[in-house]
Order: C-alpha cells, then sequence, then structure tokens
C-alpha cells in the first residue's frame, strides 16, 4: 500500500484524511471507527457555549432557595466554568483510544469563554484547537474592520 502519510500542523498523520467536526466524532466508538477506516485525524464536535449555557439552563443555574439575581448570576458563571466537563473527559477518553491526533472544536458566543474553555481544552490533551469562528455582524452600522478586529482579538486571545 502507498505511503499516504503526512505533516500537519506539526503533526505526523497516517493519511492526510481530516474526519471533521460531526456527529460521528461526537464519542469514542465513532472516533475509534474514523482512526480503523483510515482517517489521519479527528475534530471533536464542536463545544459551544451555547450548549453549555443550555444545560446550566435545564439543570437550574441555582437551587429554589436562592431568588437573589446576583446569586442566580454567581451560580450561572460556575456552572460556565463546570460545564464543558463532558468535553473535556471525551477529548482525555479519544486520546486514550486512538492514535491519531484529537483536534477539539470550540464555539462561543462572548470573549471570556474563548480563553477559558480553551485552556481546558488544551489542559486535556487535545493536540490542537479549531475555532469555529461564526459571529455574525451584530447590526447594520458595524463595519467589516470591526468584525475583523474581533476575529482576530479571538484567535489572539486563545494563541496567548
Amino acid at each position: 500500500m502507498a505511503d499516504l502519510s503526512v505533516t500537519y500542523l506539526g503533526k505526523n498523520l497516517p493519511s492526510p484524511i481530516v474526519v471533521s467536526s460531526s456527529s460521528i466524532t461526537r464519542n469514542v466508538d465513532g472516533i475509534r471507527k474514523c482512526a480503523e477506516a483510515g482517517a489521519g485525524a479527528v475534530v471533536l464536535k464542536s463545544l459551544f457555549e451555547e450548549q453549555v449555557e443550555a444545560e446550566i439552563d435545564h439543570n437550574g443555574a441555582a437551587a429554589p432557595e436562592y431568588s437573589h439575581p446576583e446569586t442566580e448570576d454567581y451560580f450561572r458563571q460556575m456552572g460556565k466554568h463546570l460545564g464543558p466537563a463532558d468535553y473535556l473527559k471525551l477529548i482525555e477518553n479519544a486520546k486514550k483510544s486512538v492514535s491519531i491526533p484529537v483536534f477539539a472544536s470550540l464555539n462561543c458566543a462572548t470573549s471570556p469563554w474563548w480563553t477559558t474553555y480553551a485552556k481546558q481544552i488544551a489542559t486535556s490533551g487535545a493536540d490542537g484547537i479549531e475555532l469555529n469562528i461564526a459571529r455574525m455582524p451584530r447590526s447594520e452600522k458595524e463595519d467589516a474592520e470591526t468584525i475583523e478586529k474581533r476575529m482576530v482579538d479571538i484567535v489572539q486571545g486563545v494563541r496567548a
């Protein structure tokens, strides 16, 4: 068989096929199937800040006895810090299960969470992070330079 190995983002891949963020990369079994089929790397299904928010809302930001808005906000913020735990565990388990690089995918709605989640993802052992920056312009008055600057700031913040 022909040698299809390549170097991608400084990583040696057995083939140039990178399975993108999709439903098959949302669990270890799917990731393992990708590796067995000859994928050179996988990109995990994206972690969305909104998913963490929805999980917090579903589980309740605060216990019913806490009705003060500041208390609820405190619990909501705490939940955002703890919210991606399952995603981080997926990274760790995938890295133990396959020998190919495992890249995370991150999509956030607000600035501070890009760097917070990126640090956690890096610590969990991801080989890299795809920044899924799909932010639509916020108003008609926002010019292209402002939008571009926001995207560059995200990348610089995560890289730092």
